[in-house]
């Protein structure tokens, strides 16, 4: 018993409010340790620099607890600082090429969804064809991708009757209904995208072998592109860049911004996807050449496939993203 007194003794001396009654002791309900005067420079840096990083998905609950987080440890006054005190030589370009402060209501809505597994009713309009549909889907996770500068719901979609991922920008309306579901493993990014080579979900999944160029084989080599990922060198001095992809076609932009510095090996419906818009880019008529297979070749990454290039009219199975 005289340890644990001994012990209530050094945490009072340390700072802790303890408080007692009789022989009962505790810390008062919602106490912290966190306090400014715990926070070393270079921590407090790191914080700002992670709500610099979210950009403006910060009016997602991530970003508000973030901001709260700053205001808390950043002054004892409680008004947040606007930089760290310490000038540090190292910065961050967050991400926010999508403003999503008009959609903050829809943010509010599918993660209190995910969170109370409630089902939501939505309007939402499709990439590429700018269709819009009506249906209830079961949010499981709200999905930041910093690659793509843009948030994802990936959700059960009773329209599909399968998993999607949605663009939460494309969201044209969304509202919580009465029902809750049963939670579904496979709507976690981790199941969800595991064979996706960014956002681009389905059962197709394809060998990718790409040949890059000496002059970018670093860059090539230095990164983790996918978790599939194979890189071998090759004897002219190149990089040969190996993984089994979930519907390869989302590879498609990425692929021509590296221009003459990658050959498509396999498959060839990619292979040739990059060669025909190649080809329509430098065209006079580039316009007319591009129209008939312009969704599938200009989709973004959560477009539903509208046709096939000319050299991949093979039957697919359906992609499992919106």
């Amino acid at each position: 018993m005289r340890n644990i007194y001994r012990d209530i003794e050094t945490l009072i001396a340390a700072g802790y409010p303890v408080e007692r009654a009789d022989t009962r002791f505790w810390l008062p309900k919602g106490w912290t340790m966190m306090g400014a005067r715990t926070v070393e420079p270079d921590e407090l840096l790191a914080l700002y620099l992670a709500r610099e990083l979210v950009g403006s998905t910060r009016v997602a609950a991530l970003g508000k607890g973030l901001d709260r987080l700053w205001a808390k440890l950043s002054t004892s006054s409680g008004q947040p600082m606007l930089l760290p005190a310490t000038d540090a030589a190292f910065r961050v370009r967050g991400i926010g090429a999508i403003d999503y402060t008009p959609h903050r209501a829809t943010i509010a809505c599918l993660e209190k969804a995910a969170a109370t597994r409630t089902a939501v009713r939505c309007r939402f309009r499709r990439s590429g064809s700018g269709e819009i549909s009506e249906r209830t889907i079961e949010p499981g996770e709200i999905y930041l991708d910093p690659s793509l500068e843009a948030l994802y719901c990936i959700a059960w979609c009773r329209l599909r009757n399968d998993v999607r991922v949605f663009a939460v920008h494309r969201f044209l309306e969304a509202t919580l209904t009465d029902e809750h579901f049963a939670f579904r493993p496979e709507t976690r990014s981790r199941v969800a995208l595991q064979t996706a080579f960014r956002v681009w979900r389905g059962t197709n999944i394809e060998r990718v072998r790409l040949a890059f160029s000496p002059r970018i084989a670093d860059e090539i080599h230095e990164r983790r592109w996918h978790p599939s990922q194979v890189i071998t060198p090759t004897t002219a001095g190149g990089v040969l860049l190996e993984m089994s992809v979930a519907e390869p076609a989302e590879l498609t932009r990425w692929l021509l911004g590296f221009a003459s510095d990658v050959e498509v090996l396999e498959p060839i419906s990619l292979r040739d996807a990059v060669r025909e818009r190649h080809a329509a880019a430098v065209s006079s008529e580039r316009h007319a050449v591009g129209a008939s297979s312009a969704t599938t070749l200009t989709r973004s990454d959560i477009g539903l496939r509208q046709g096939e290039s000319v050299a991949d009219k093979r039957a697919r199975k359906r992609p499992r993203h919106e």
